[in-house]
């Protein structure tokens, strides 16, 4: 890829070059939420927008596709492999199915369903928690891949587009024995470079990074997993907060639309406008909702 090379400020040596004017912010890439960026954002709002994007839910999936069509409008570079995986056990047994297995089935009970073409007749799902097309465990091995994402790939070869994708981290037990909550990252597959880029909304020592890039490098063997986060330590925007998935999304969403900018000048750049970056997302994300009412 032809990025433009810029120097990176560190923030306590000033802004970084990256939000200069060439930059394309959330406000620029949806200016008709601009008028509702200063309205009040209560606590129960950001309860509501931690439950809104924990896993995938029905409304977080209307949201993605109202902001990935409009932004299609302006950017016509990228492919959104919108699939998901549904968590069902059986006899203590956990696991994942595609989405597309549970087309025919009969609710018995809430989360009980009766379906007709798996082995397993009786499946106990929570049909209101889906997970990414790209599951790790919480040792950042592969738990599970949606089968159709390497023939979505293939057939996106010749765009050479980016390929959004969500990846889904389970959670698993602390060193202090405390269970810890799933997590989201996301990646993009750049099809003209043959490349996959790892977003990690946390600050990353690298040594994560690298143990996740290891994993797809396995799975998908015609692509480089080539961040430079595998060089240096940089500082993600998730701090004292469960926004995994809201700054994950935030970051898909100005990658599409900062195609010459590397990562790192990306995170940069929504650390610089932190608040107003989560703000703008979370009311921009009730008004979308507010008008899906109508």
């Amino acid at each position: 890829m032809n990025y433009i090379k810029v120097k990176i400020f560190n923030l306590n040596g000033g802004a970084s070059i990256a939000v200069r004017d060439k930059f394309k912010h959330l406000w620029d890439l949806f200016p008709e939420f601009i008028e509702h960026e200063n309205d009040e954002i209560t606590k129960e709002d950001k309860k509501n927008q931690e439950v809104l994007f924990s896993l995938i839910t029905p409304d977080s999936t209307k949201i993605r596709r109202y902001l990935f069509d409009k932004l299609r409008e302006k950017y016509n570079n990228f492919n959104y492999f919108e699939k998901y995986n549904l968590l069902y056990s059986i006899k203590k047994k956990i696991g994942f199915l595609a989405e597309e297995f549970f087309d025919h089935f009969e609710v018995l009970e809430p989360g009980l369903l009766k379906v007709d073409d798996i082995k397993n007749p009786i499946i106990q799902v929570d049909i209101h928690k889906k997970y990414p097309s790209v599951i790790l465990d919480n040792e950042f091995q592969l738990e599970y891949l949606h089968p159709e994402l390497p023939q979505f790939l293939k057939e996106s070869e010749s765009e050479n587009k980016f390929v959004l994708v969500e990846m889904a981290i389970l959670g698993g037990h602390t060193r202090d024995g405390e269970k810890s909550d799933d997590h989201a990252n996301v990646l993009v597959f750049n099809l003209k470079e043959k490349t996959i880029e790892i977003f990690e909304p946390i600050s990353d020592d690298g040594i994560a990074v690298n143990i996740k890039a290891s994993t797809l490098q396995k799975e998908f063997q015609d692509f480089k997993v080539e961040n430079d986060t595998l060089e240096e330590c940089i500082q993600g925007p998730q701090e004292e907060d469960n926004f995994c998935a809201t700054w994950s999304q935030i970051y898909l969403l100005l990658r599409v639309a900062n195609p010459n900018y590397i990562q790192s000048e990306i995170v940069d750049a929504i650390i610089y406008n932190k608040e107003r970056n989560i703000n703008f997302y979370i009311n921009m994300n009730k008004q979308i909702l507010k008008e899906n009412e109508n």
